[in-house]
């Protein structure tokens, strides 16, 4: 799930996709890509091992494109500013949300403070309730994350409830099931519960979600009949910023001055620290103080002497085998050891900082091609 972030390389545009353990940089200009495995503190170019997107090694093969998600890779903007996007929204919409109540969940990421820009730029335009909520995840996210929408609320003016799960069966997840990983992410129910309750409470008549197509690739099959029919609202369910570029909403969350320092660091996305679907140079670049490091590492042992156990401890831990089931963590550190032996470190963390900021702290001059060209050009044939 892995979408190209815009980034000034040596005064060329590259797009950077990155997931689970590999890295893709592609030129703009000739379209030309080179792969990349991380192991440890670095990543090995595999870009003459791998054969349209399948890397073999070690006995065992990865699929370097399905891990990345499949998303197209897009550098351009949809909109011209924020003000155009809500003039358009507001065409569609107003009619359809006057009097009524919107719940956001909000987590103080990229899409997610657009989102919310949005809304309020629509509420001056439109009467309608707005409840936005903060899930925060105990012992997996850092509590910096709270003080960030804090921050964001006072920014941008606006109250943003901060709830979270029950505390105990958090650590009974934890020490019954291990760390959330790929294909078993059991913190998705427990983040969507609270929402769920709040919005059957609170008489929500539509939830907003900041969903974007271009932002994975699951999402982008799903949302693919929206951008086509430009119809964003469906029954309950308000997609607000689907149509948008990643350019978009960084442009947008620069704008109102809501940037998180994770993304300064070079982070792609705002997320609880122990997400598997964190590229794994992200859990090196920070490192957050959690509030119970004990916990998380007694959990961690225990899945890994019930399912893990034939791995080393400390491989175990140093490429955060935690986001695989068992037989691709084996897959994994074994291509791993496969390529290290046989091909060069190429990247390292302080370049991963570089690149993944860049669409931050540069100036970069994406085209601006407009909705329906953007369709017309992404959507399956």
């Amino acid at each position: 799930m892995a979408e190209p972030l815009p980034a000034l390389d040596r005064g060329r545009v590259v797009l950077v996709a990155s997931s689970a353990d590999v890295t893709r940089l592609a030129d703009y200009d000739s379209g030309c890509s080179r792969w990349y495995l991380w192991s440890g503190d670095a990543a090995y170019d595999v870009t003459e091992h791998a054969r349209e997107g399948v890397l073999r090694a070690g006995g065992y093969y990865l699929n370097l494109e399905r891990l990345l998600g499949g998303t197209p890779q897009v550098f351009c903007r949809t909109v011209g500013s924020i003000e155009e996007y809500v003039g358009w929204l507001a065409e569609g919409l107003l009619g359809k949300i006057e009097g009524k109540k919107l719940m956001l969940s909000y987590s103080g990421g990229k899409d997610s403070t657009a989102a919310l820009a949005v809304l309020l730029r629509l509420m001056e335009r439109a009467s309608f309730r707005l409840h936005v909520v903060h899930v925060h995840m105990p012992y997996i996210e850092p509590e910096d994350n709270v003080r960030f929408v804090e921050f964001a609320a006072r920014r941008l003016g606006v109250d943003i409830e901060v709830v979270e799960p029950s505390r105990a069966v958090m650590r009974r997840y934890l020490l019954e099931e291990g760390l959330p990983y790929r294909r078993g992410r059991w913190c998705t129910y427990l983040k969507t519960r609270p929402l769920k309750v709040r919005a059957k409470r609170g008489g929500v008549d539509i939830l907003v979600i900041g969903d974007r197509a271009l932002e994975a690739g699951k999402r982008f099959h799903r949302l693919m009949g929206r951008l086509v029919s430009g119809q964003l609202l469906k029954g309950k369910k308000l997609y607000i910023i689907a149509p948008l570029t990643v350019v978009d909403v960084v442009s947008m969350a620069k704008e109102c001055g809501v940037v998180h320092p994770d993304y300064l660091a070079g982070i792609t996305r705002v997320s609880c620290y122990y997400c598997p679907y964190r590229s794994v140079f992200e859990l090196m670049l920070v490192r957050p103080r959690l509030e119970d490091e004990g916990l998380v590492e007694e959990a961690m042992r225990r899945e890994w002497r019930r399912w893990y156990s034939d791995i080393p401890w400390e491989d175990f831990k140093l490429h955060h085998l935690w986001r695989y089931i068992p037989k691709m963590a084996r897959a994994m550190l074994r291509v791993k050891e496969a390529v290290s032996k046989a091909c060069e470190a190429a990247l390292g963390l302080d370049d991963m900082r570089r690149l993944n900021s860049s669409i931050w702290l540069d100036e970069i001059e994406a085209p601006l091609l407009g909705r329906e060209a953007l369709v017309r050009a992404v959507a399956p044939p």
